[in-house]
């Protein structure tokens, strides 16, 4: 969730707009995090 809590944040904060590759920025942050922290299916991975 930081990275969507920065993002709102950014927006309110610096007026920074929020534009389609800061959604795809944070939404590969948030993938990513879930692939390395091994959520779902455990034995997909092996």
């Amino acid at each position: 969730m930081e990275p969507a809590s920065a993002m709102i944040f950014a927006a309110i904060i610096l007026s920074q707009p929020i534009t389609s590759s800061v959604l795809l920025g944070g939404g590969l942050i948030l993938l990513g995090a879930l692939v390395v922290s091994g959520a779902g299916d455990a034995g997909a991975w092996a």
